[in-house]
C-alpha cells in the first residue's frame, strides 16, 4: 500500500486553499479598484472642464505711492469660471509666491477683472522682476500664463 496524499485529495485541497484566500482577499481587492476608478473618473472630468480654460493678461501696472504695489488686469478668455488666484515673481534667481487680493472671488468665462497683489514692494524692487506667472487655483495648468520682465508697466 503507498503512503501519502492521493492526487485527488490534494486538488481538493489545493483549491480549497485558493478559494479560501479569495474569499479573504477578494473584497479588499474590489474595494481598492473601486476607490481609483472613481478618483481617475473624477480627475478625467475635472481635465474636461479645464482642456477648456484659459486667461489672457491684458496689462500688469505698478503704482508708486512711497511704496510700489502691482495691479494685474486679466481676462478669463476660457469657458470656465476660474478663482483662487495667485502670482510667483522671480527675483535675483528665486521664485516667490503672493497672494492676491479677492484671489477667492470668482472670476467668469469671458469677463476680466483687475487684481492688486497683496504685497507692497520697496522702491525699485519691481525694477529686479525677472519675469512672473499667473496661476488660477482652480486649472492651474491651464489657466496660468507666463509673463516676462518687459509687460510691468512701471
Amino acid at each position: 500500500m503507498n503512503k501519502g496524499i492521493s492526487p485527488l485529495i490534494a486538488t481538493v485541497l489545493l483549491l480549497s486553499i485558493v478559494i479560501s484566500i479569495t474569499v479573504l482577499i477578494g473584497p479588499e481587492i474590489l474595494t481598492f479598484v473601486g476607490d481609483r476608478t472613481e478618483e481617475t473618473t473624477r480627475r478625467s472630468l475635472d481635465d474636461i472642464d479645464c482642456g477648456r480654460a484659459g486667461i489672457y493678461i491684458r496689462n500688469i501696472t505698478c503704482h508708486a505711492n512711497g511704496e510700489e504695489s502691482l495691479t494685474i488686469d486679466v481676462v478669463n478668455s476660457g469657458h470656465q469660471d476660474l478663482t483662487d488666484f495667485r502670482i510667483e515673481l522671480l527675483k535675483q534667481g528665486q521664485w516667490e509666491k503672493y497672494q492676491i487680493n479677492e484671489s477667492d472671488e470668482v472670476l467668469v468665462a469671458d469677463s476680466s477683472r483687475v487684481f492688486t497683489v497683496n504685497e507692497t514692494f520697496e522702491e525699485g524692487e519691481i525694477d529686479e522682476i525677472e519675469e512672473g506667472r499667473f496661476i488660477s487655483g482652480t486649472c492651474p495648468n491651464t489657466a496660468s500664463r507666463d509673463i516676462s520682465s518687459e509687460e510691468f508697466i512701471c
